[in-house]
């Protein structure tokens, strides 16, 4: 066991150092990945928790980043890093309102992106860039928009501030070379205007002193008649056109056929490389639209988890200023299935007090309200407090849920109401409690259920445990219904009757059959098994039942 501890802890180092390079040459993203290695081979690695807190905030991740440092805070208090980087961000809480603003506004572009509202969610986008602009993921939300809109110049300005705070970010290196392919163009990370200038030596050597011999010979002089001069000019001209049209045509018929055949040939190529490009176009605009679907999915993966962090940071702090109220209220909206395991740590470390603290503060206010005669918040207040304990403990919550029954009766939601006095009945099963509440549910009108009896009705007595024996008891027939308790009385308005009332009649509504049963105390008798007792069988009410609690 110990050599397997010491292997998993020289993992934990070695990943630990690997992450702490690439965070030293900026690939956050690849720093994330070894730090959670890191961690899953030893969680009390204390330096790459406290890493990772600082990648995730330099992301703009301030959630992740305060989740990480407070576990490493809670796993060694003394001499930890963690206490110096919590106290430093909390020492601004100005900058730390304004950070969890903006996770709030990211969130809301999300839920803005999945209605179809791109417009809304690339405004809001913008906003939260300029007031965190370290946060990675808003960033990407707004590159997808802006490609998705086909503006791919401001998509590019984007990813490149990306890649400037992680510079070797997957998703914005993928739809950078989506963008490449889309417009032709290389995006290029470093600029340098160059200007370079090329001189040119003009060499000039003139040859002034060039001459040209010429061999001048004299020729004989013989005077000719002057119209035999322009008929060898008209001849020459003529034969000079002849050799023209039999030596110059056919070359130039061959070269205008030449020239037709060959911008035919580069018309047909030039229209069949546009039908590509447009088909390699089209197919890049589907690839994009895939891209961008995929992307929606992504985000709506994410956006009940970025809820739930959201609502766990509103409710530590809320806790920690003293806000019981407010902390309950974000706290319920916590959903722990979709924490990491680090996040679940400190929601278990606050759950039980704060639950605690905020259960006792809707309590008090739910009764000050209810006894202003504010219905509406007291129903409010009553029922967070329910909302924060188990089902399993409602039997100890009496008072809450019969002071949350009347709320419903008196705010005029009277199945509420009846829903609520049915839970008191089956949380507190054959006792003064479940009687009162059968009888509340008969004075609003509706029916009850006792656990393992059946549907209740008003005004017949349920002579069921207690029942005095009863020798040879007859069906009753046709008898009036009669009432199982008149005499409940309330002084004390503490929502349990004060005294056991006057006894009531044992006869049914209706005619039961005759049978033989076990009565309270042991003896076999005659007694009468239908919804009522018979004349014969007649039983005094609640004083001859059974009470509990």
């Amino acid at each position: 066991m110990v050599f397997g501890q010491d292997i998993a802890e020289q993992l934990s180092r070695s990943y630990y150092n690997q992450g702490l390079d690439m965070a030293q040459i900026r690939d956050l993203s690849g720093a994330v990945d070894k730090l959670r290695i890191s961690l899953q081979f030893n969680k009390n690695n204390i330096q790459a928790r406290n890493l990772l807190g600082l990648v995730y905030y330099e992301t703009g991740e301030a959630v992740s980043a305060l989740s990480e440092w407070v576990i490493s805070a809670n796993l060694r208090p003394a001499g930890n890093d963690a206490a110096y980087f919590i106290q430093n961000l909390r020492s601004d809480p100005k900058h730390l309102e304004q950070l969890n603003q903006t996770i709030r506004q990211y969130n809301e572009a999300l839920r803005s992106c999945r209605e179809g509202n791109d417009d809304i969610a690339a405004v809001e986008l913008r906003k939260i860039v300029s007031r965190n602009p370290k946060l990675v993921s808003a960033y990407l939300l707004l590159a997808l928009i802006e490609i998705k809109d086909g503006k791919y110049s401001h998509a590019r300005r984007m990813l490149k501030r990306v890649l400037r705070i992680d510079r070797v970010n997957p998703s914005a290196l993928r739809y950078l070379r989506e963008i490449d392919e889309a417009t032709g163009t290389t995006t290029t990370m470093d600029i340098r205007t160059r200007d370079r200038r090329r001189g040119r030596k003009k060499n000039e050597n003139p040859d002034e002193d060039l001459q040209q011999n010429a061999a001048v010979r004299q020729a004989a002089f013989r005077e000719r008649p002057a119209y035999l001069t322009l008929v060898n000019v008209l001849f020459g001209v003529l034969i000079g056109i002849a050799g023209a049209a039999f030596v110059v045509g056919p070359a130039v018929r061959k070269s205008l056929s030449e020239s037709t055949n060959s911008r035919i040939t580069e018309y047909t190529t030039t229209i069949a490389a546009q039908q590509s490009k447009i088909n390699d176009l089209q197919q890049q605009v589907d690839d994009s639209t895939s891209s961008v679907s995929s992307a929606k999915d992504q985000v709506a993966d994410l956006q009940s988890t970025e809820q739930s962090y959201d609502n766990l940071l509103q409710a530590y702090v809320d806790y920690q200023n003293g806000d019981y109220e407010s902390a309950g209220d974000a706290f319920a909206k916590v959903d722990n299935s979709l924490l990491s395991t680090e996040a679940s740590e400190i929601y278990d470390s606050i759950k039980s007090d704060l639950q605690s603290q905020a259960y006792s503060s809707y309590v008090t206010q739910g009764q000050t309200a209810f006894y202003q005669e504010n219905w509406k918040d007291a129903v409010s207040y009553l029922e967070k407090a329910l909302a924060l304990t188990d089902s399993s403990d409602a039997a100890d919550n009496y008072e809450v849920m019969n002071l949350l029954a009347q709320a419903y009766a008196k705010n005029g939601d009277t199945d509420k109401a009846i829903a609520e006095y049915q839970a008191i009945i089956d949380a507190n099963p054959d006792t003064r409690r479940a009687e009162y509440a059968e009888y509340a549910i008969t004075e609003l009108g509706g029916t009850y259920t006792t656990p393992g009896s059946g549907t209740g009705q008003s005004g017949a007595a349920a002579n069921t445990a207690g029942t005095a024996e009863n020798t040879a008891g007859t069906a009753g027939a046709a008898d009036t219904a009669g009432t199982q308790n008149n005499g409940y009385a309330d002084a004390d308005g503490d929502g349990i009757p004060d005294d056991e009332g006057t006894d009531g009649t044992g006869n049914g509504a209706g005619a039961g059959t005759a049978g033989t049963g076990t009565g309270a105390d042991g003896d076999t008798a005659g007694t009468d098994t239908g919804a009522d007792v018979g004349t014969a069988g007649a039983a005094n009410g609640l004083n001859q039942s059974g009470w509990g609690g």
